[in-house]
């Protein structure tokens, strides 16, 4: 990891651009004033004040008031601790709110129906091998291609050349062929 992305995996812990530099900058320097956080950042000098005042509010910065004022880093171990709380306590709180949101605007035990998109032998295949595995499961498929059709299926549909065959495990959906022009 260089310094760029130590920046950039401050910023995605909540920290601004300015914050992650300033706090970067004063791991380098231990303990420094604006002008010598400026000096080693491309982080104007008058913008420091206001990103070491937030990092100090956040516990991650130490203000000794003298002129010039000069900053100083908590330890590493007391900023994880800090920046971890703090994702923490938003994660809680998103993921409580997601708990309550859940299914909001679903009326009643509906009932739903996934639709997937496979492509390739490979991936129909394994689809069709779930089926033996999950032989209670309702399920269905679509194949495009008579090349991906099970061949003991595509035989009475192999001339049909812009069709979609479907067949399913379900039995409240029969195998079926079906012209997609019309569907154009």
């Amino acid at each position: 990891m260089n310094e760029d992305d130590a920046i950039d995996a401050l910023e995605s812990l909540g920290l601004s651009n300015y914050e992650a530099k300033v706090f970067v900058a004063l791991q380098k320097l231990g303990t420094g004033t604006a002008r010598d956080i400026h000096g080693v950042t491309d982080v104007p000098r008058s913008q420091v004040y206001g990103a070491a005042e937030n990092l100090q509010q956040r516990g991650l910065v130490e203000v000794q008031q003298s002129k010039p004022l000069q900053y100083h880093p908590v330890s590493l171990d007391a900023a994880k601790s800090h920046l971890r709380d703090r994702f923490e306590r938003r994660q809680e709180r998103a993921f409580d709110y997601l708990e309550t949101a859940k299914n909001e605007f679903v009326e009643g035990d509906e009932e739903r129906e996934d639709v997937w998109t496979v492509d390739g032998r490979n991936a129909v295949g394994s689809v069709s091998s779930s089926w033996s595995r999950k032989p209670n499961r309702e399920s269905s498929s679509a194949f495009t291609t008579p090349r991906c059709f099970p061949r003991r299926l595509r035989t009475p549909c192999e001339n049909a050349p812009r069709r979609a065959w479907t067949c399913s495990s379900s039995p409240t959906i029969r195998p079926s062929v079906s012209d997609s022009t019309n569907n154009r």
